[in-house]
């Protein structure tokens, strides 16, 4: 191509100068070809090289992103799995609480102190539970029987009686609950101020020298009484003062767990004195036989209480103290 341009012919016109020097300095001069190829080679190796380098760096990058992405998502989920799991401090004790179980044996009571300080006497036959230590927001109490308390006073934190078919809730004070069978219970407050709420969500406060009577689990009768004839109870003392001869009954067949009947014409009558109640039974049935005029006799493990006039003969009653001693 080079001779060929070198072998045109040019006239001294303008157009053929310009044509002449346009060609001179567009062709470079004493240019080989192989030295030429070589360089353009070199061009394109170094270009490569370049072009290289550019996607190794892109695919660090891209890497190194996965690999901190990685990284971050591990540590999130162990960071998690910490916060979800509890982890054992050395410093610190898990206090778990256990039911206490008591029961008192016929005839006897107890006295016990429990875990905040309240002081209770339980009479005979009482089953008591409650969990040591106490929840640190209510103290619960579970009362199947009788028993006085002396409840230490906690502004925060209730005390509840749970008895049969009603609660009896109170932050300091002192009362009583007889609670043996579902017909007949009551609670005497001695003093302070006690909460009393059935299963039915009915509610009673009662003040000093209150009985509350509850029969099924239902609020029956509110009467004024003195407490501390309720509480000479848990000393082995029955102080009657005019109760009904039925209600002493009642008493002692909860205490000594002995069924009683009570003649018809008997029913309403009104005693006074005091039982030693810490007796064995057929000594407390002569003083009951006493105080009434009525006789004790006992069938197949029942003891019922007559009229004396119509019991036969004083035989009756020695047979009866002989039978009360194997009851």
């Amino acid at each position: 191509m080079n001779k060929d341009i070198y072998d045109m012919r040019f006239d001294g016109s303008e157009e053929d100068l310009k044509l002449q020097d346009f060609i001179s300095r567009a062709e470079p001069v004493n240019c080989s070809n192989e030295r030429l190829t070589a360089r353009i080679y070199e061009k394109i190796q170094a270009d490569k090289i370049c072009h290289n380098r550019k996607r190794w760096r892109i695919v660090a990058a891209v890497a190194v992103t996965l690999m901190t992405c990685s990284m971050w998502l591990a540590l999130n989920i162990a960071q998690k799995q910490l916060v979800t799991t509890p982890q054992p401090t050395a410093h610190k004790q898990v206090q778990t609480s256990v039911m206490q179980e008591i029961n008192v044996p016929t005839g006897h009571t107890l006295q016990l102190t429990l875990p905040d300080g309240t002081r209770l006497t339980a009479n005979s036959r009482t089953q008591i539970r409650y969990a040591k230590p106490f929840d640190k927001h209510t103290r619960h109490l579970y009362l199947k029987g009788e028993a006085y308390f002396e409840v230490a006073h906690e502004a925060n934190r209730p005390f509840v009686v749970h008895a049969q078919g009603f609660d009896v809730k109170v932050l300091g004070t002192h009362f009583c609950v007889n609670s043996y069978n579902k017909k007949q219970c009551n609670v005497v407050l001695a003093e302070g101020r006690v909460e009393v709420n059935t299963a039915l969500n009915d509610k009673v406060n009662l003040q000093p020298n209150d009985c509350l009577n509850i029969t099924q689990g239902e609020f029956a009768s509110k009467t004024k009484v003195n407490a501390t004839a309720y509480v000479d109870r848990l000393k082995g003392v029955l102080p009657m003062e005019g109760m009904p001869l039925t209600d002493v009954v009642n008493y002692l067949e909860n205490y000594y767990g002995v069924n009683f009947q009570v003649e018809s014409t008997l029913c309403n009558e009104t005693l006074y004195g005091k039982l030693v109640t810490g007796a064995p039974l057929a000594d407390v049935l002569t003083s009951l036989c006493n105080i009434s005029g009525a006789v004790a006799e006992v069938k197949k493990g029942v003891v019922t209480i007559k009229k004396k006039s119509t019991a036969k003969a004083p035989t009756t009653h020695q047979t009866t103290n002989t039978q009360l001693q194997k009851v």
